[in-house]
């Protein structure tokens, strides 16, 4: 299994607190597969990135980006040393 098919891309939602707003972040994390469940075509993130990023206390939590790749540097550092190379 390659690295990429063991993490998701996700961005931290932000939090909404009236409903209305929604400041996404706009990097890209990564999030290893065993924090992913997938029911049916719905795609639910949960816990940390490789990078230490959580939701906060009022966060609405992880949106999936599965057809985007993971922007986030410290992330991408993170899976460089998982594959054995240096970043």
């Amino acid at each position: 299994m390659s690295a990429a098919a063991e993490v998701l891309a996700a961005k931290l939602a932000g939090r909404c607190a009236n409903g209305l707003e929604r400041g996404q972040g706009t990097n890209l994390h990564a999030i290893p597969s065993s924090q992913v469940r997938r029911h049916g075509g719905h795609v639910e993130a949960t816990g940390k990135a490789l990078c230490g990023a959580a939701p906060g206390r009022r966060s609405v939590g992880w949106t999936a980006c599965e057809s985007h790749p993971v922007t986030c540097p410290r992330c991408q550092r993170a899976l460089a040393r998982g594959k054995g190379g240096a970043a």
